[in-house]
């Protein structure tokens, strides 16, 4: 298993968003939702853990139609990745299309993508190292999908539920159906909630919780 990289406090404070003279300690809540871990002991959540979760971070993307999209990190609230699109327009004509979508990519070459997009503009996606120490054959990703949630991965999606060798790029995507404005108000939604979990040699480095959440409307639908 590969030793994660070394990380600094202040690279934390900064994937935190305080200042880096800040003075956090290991059991701060904040910094056990950067880490994805929850020990209420000290010594249960450590650097490595932070490292891990710098790489395969969590926050809330948001896209609309508008142009608007905004991602930031909320560790201050949790330690979920929350991708949410909204394609929705109240008044439209015959010529009006509207589809939304979000992805989480794995690339093997040790990036990591996530975007919300949707018909009207494309969505400004954000990029993270993830390959910070080894190789990218030491790593598997595996997409679960929670038990009992309505909802599923696309069909083209790489496959949930399974540890995949991210020697090989991965991704997990929803996307609505496009919906045309002949066919009068019509709202197509499609969530999915589960966990990214990264491993190396079976042993688990990171449990990040994950929310793909896209929605397409045309008309005035609540």
């Amino acid at each position: 298993m590969p030793n994660p990289s070394s990380v600094s406090a202040q690279q934390i404070n900064t994937e935190l968003g305080v200042s880096s003279t800040t003075i956090l300690p290991l059991s701060n809540n904040w910094v056990k939702n950067l880490a994805s871990t929850f020990s209420t002991a000290n010594t249960n959540v450590k650097m490595g853990d932070c490292r891990w979760g710098i790489n395969f971070p969590g926050g809330s993307m948001l896209n609309y139609r508008s142009g608007i999209e905004d991602y930031s990190k909320n560790y201050d609230q949790d330690n979920r990745l929350y991708i949410g699109s909204f394609d929705q327009v109240p008044v439209y004509d015959f010529s009006t299309a509207t589809q939304a979508s979000c992805w989480v990519t794995l690339y093997s070459n040790g990036v990591m993508k996530i975007e919300a997009n949707d018909s009207g503009d494309v969505g400004t996606p954000q990029h993270f190292t993830w390959l910070t120490s080894g190789t990218n054959a030491d790593y598997t990703g595996n997409f679960t999908v929670d038990s009992g949630f309505e909802g599923a991965l696309d069909a083209g999606s790489s496959a949930n539920n399974s540890d995949l060798a991210l020697s090989t790029t991965r991704q997990w995507y929803v996307v609505t159906s496009l919906l045309q404005g002949s066919g009068g108000d019509q709202d197509d939604v499609k969530v999915v909630q589960g966990n990214l979990i990264i491993k190396s040699s079976g042993t688990t480095l990171i449990t990040r919780p994950v929310t793909l959440y896209a929605q397409a409307t045309l008309g005035q639908i609540v």
